[in-house]
Order: C-alpha cells, then structure tokens, then sequence
C-alpha cells in the first residue's frame, strides 16, 4: 500500500487549503526527494494492482493503468512459467517435451538445423496466445470486482479467493508478504546496540541473539 498511502498524501497536501503554505511545500519536496516518483517503481505498481484493497484505483492516468496491468501480465506470466512438468523434472518417460532438448546436443552444423528450427516455432507458438488470453481474462475477471474495504486483511481475503485466481494468488503472495517499513529492522538495530557495547563485547552470536529475541519479545 506504499503507492496508495504516497500518492494520497501528496494529494492532500496540494489540494488542502489554509494552514502554513510554505510548510505543505517543504514535506512535497521531501517526500519527493525521498521517494520520488514511486509510479516508476514495477513492483510497487503490480504490489497495488493484486492488492484487493486497491486494485487499479490508484492509477489516474491511462498510461499509468495500461503499464500497471501489463507489468502484473508479466509478473503472472513468469508465475506461470516456473511451475515444473514432474515428468519432466523426474525424469519420467511419456509424450511431454523432454525429446528436443536432447537433440543436437554437440551444436555442431546438421542437416536437420532447419527442420528442427521450423518445428520448435510450430510447437511452440499455438500455445503461447492461450495462455496469454487465460492471463488476462483472469486479470479482467479480479479487476471487474469491487474493491473491499481498506480495514480488511489483503492476506486474509486471498486466503480465501486464491481457488478463483490462481496465478494472480502466486505474484500477491510474493509481493504483499514484504513489510512496507524498516521500523522493526531499525528497533532490532537499537536494541542490539544496548546489548551489545563496548564493555560487553565479548557475548557469543547464539547468546546475543537470544538475549535480542528475549528483550523484543517479553516486554
């Protein structure tokens, strides 16, 4: 929610009237300066788009929902990719597409260059549109729905939708599992260093980590 959060913010602050104009105009610039320009970012904008909280909301532009939808495509395409014949990974036999990699496997010149060229592109071109049709009827399809409330957990609803949508279900999963802030890195950090000084060097890495767990967790 890193793009609906910034972008609603610098929103507010150059539409609110009244106050201390000079002040709205300095947190723009830091805000900038810091983030820049975070519709830039591919994973911040697929992270917002399979976001069920926010979907394609955030984007007020044409060219930034087309890109947005297109960097989501290939973010499922590649999910989609990654999964693995188990014939082909066991190396079981069967009619599954294990025979051409075996196939001129020295790269020395054949007779069959051409013949093997031409039946790689036909075998392989027919399945390519399906799949993308299938991608983006699913994105249609998550997209036509409502967004839900921004209280509700995105996990939670996943959790429940992932059955509907599959491919989009793998890239959210991947991408709204990071934290949003180093806040509790930052916290680690500090507490590490009371535990940790100059007169109290010499503890072993196995105990200074469980004195840091003990510390963050028993409070």
């Amino acid at each position: 929610m890193i793009i609906p959060v910034l972008d609603g913010l610098q929103h507010l602050l150059q539409s609110a009237d009244g106050g201390l104009d000079v002040l709205r105009e300095v947190l723009l610039r830091l805000l900038k300066d810091k983030f820049g320009d975070v519709f830039a970012d591919d994973k911040l904008c697929v992270a917002t788009v399979v976001d069920p909280r926010f979907k394609c909301v955030p984007f007020d532009s044409e060219g930034r929902l087309e890109r947005a939808k297109q960097l989501t495509l290939q973010c499922m395409e590649h999910s989609a990719m990654t999964v693995i014949d188990p014939a082909v990974a066991t190396g079981g036999s069967g009619f599954g597409p294990s025979a051409p990699a075996t196939q001129n496997q020295s790269n020395r010149p054949s007779i069959w260059d051409k013949f093997d060229s031409a039946s790689k592109t036909l075998s392989s071109t027919p399945a390519v549109a399906p799949q993308q049709e299938l991608l983006c009827r699913e994105l249609n399809m998550f997209l036509s729905e409502p967004p839900i409330s921004r209280t509700a957990c995105p996990l939670r609803w996943w959790a429940n939708n992932q059955a509907n949508y599959a491919n989009i279900a793998s890239v959210a999963r991947r991408l709204l599992s990071v934290p949003a802030t180093s806040v509790a890195k930052e916290r680690l950090f500090s507490r590490a260093e009371d535990i940790m000084s100059k007169k109290r060097n010499q503890l072993a890495p196995s105990k200074a980590d469980r004195i840091i767990f003990l510390m963050d967790n028993l409070e």
